[in-house]
């Protein structure tokens, strides 16, 4: 039973903020930042009262959480607050996700009318290179244009910064589990002949 990514977000729509306190770790691939290239995923306060819409949300949260701890990490090393982010990709098509980020980063977020920025970029420098525009800032300024704009949810914003505190803590906290599960992944491997 695969669910398409529009069905999910519907799902995770049914869940309150917060999740009821379960949180998602979404370090499938790892942790990007930082020195913990072996960190995990895993769900965190799992009760009988959770429903598959908990599960949804909380990993959209979980998402949101590790991007708000690098963005503090950002603001702290430039010594200067993140006024806006500007979506740009598959996160730029999910209202309901947006809504959590801007939420969970306290900040609004743009929504490009072009979701696929990249593109955008590649048309920028090529006019750019073509002597269309003279620096690639302008061409930027003719070729992007914002759809929307989307604000945090204070009472969302207000779970949020609750529950921060404590993804924080349970990603420390598991440092130390990382490379024990490496070690039992290792261990539990079958050798090759």
């Amino acid at each position: 039973n695969a669910l398409s990514y529009d069905e999910i977000v519907a799902r995770a729509a049914e869940a309150p903020a917060g999740c009821d306190a379960l949180l998602f770790m979404p370090f499938l691939t790892g942790e990007r930042l930082g020195r913990h290239r072996n960190a995990r995923a895993q769900f965190f306060g799992l009760g009988a009262g959770h429903g598959m819409e908990h599960l949804h949300r909380s990993i959209l949260e979980g998402v949101a959480f590790a991007m708000t701890r690098h963005i503090r990490i950002m603001e702290q090393a430039s010594n200067k607050p993140l006024e806006r982010v500007i979506a740009a990709g598959g996160g730029a098509r999910a209202e309901l996700w947006l809504k959590i980020k801007a939420s969970a980063f306290n900040i609004p977020i743009l929504v490009p009318r072009e979701p696929e920025c990249g593109i955008v970029g590649c048309a920028a420098m090529a006019a750019t290179a073509t002597g269309r525009f003279p620096r690639v800032e302008q061409a930027a300024e003719r070729f992007v244009s914002y759809g929307a704009e989307i604000l945090p949810d204070p009472r969302w914003a207000e779970t949020y910064r609750r529950t921060q505190p404590v993804f924080d803590k349970l990603y420390y906290h598991s440092h130390a589990l990382y490379d024990d599960i490496d070690t039992l992944a290792a261990a539990t491997r079958p050798t090759q002949p």
